[in-house]
């Protein structure tokens, strides 16, 4: 069985550290999305509670 290749115009972003609602991060993923950009995004809790910004 050969597998079928798939095409897409799709444009698809990484975003890492977007964990605050009042980021940098958090702005790039907004941005993009409302341009119709799908956006994978990450971040760690555990780290940023360990921050000042907490």
């Amino acid at each position: 069985m050969q597998g079928k290749h798939v095409s897409s115009d799709r444009r698809i972003a990484i975003v890492t550290g977007a964990s605050r609602l009042d980021g940098i991060g958090a702005a790039i993923c907004t941005t993009l999305a409302s341009k119709g950009i799908d956006v994978l995004f990450t971040y760690w809790t555990a780290y940023d509670q360990e921050m000042p910004w907490g």
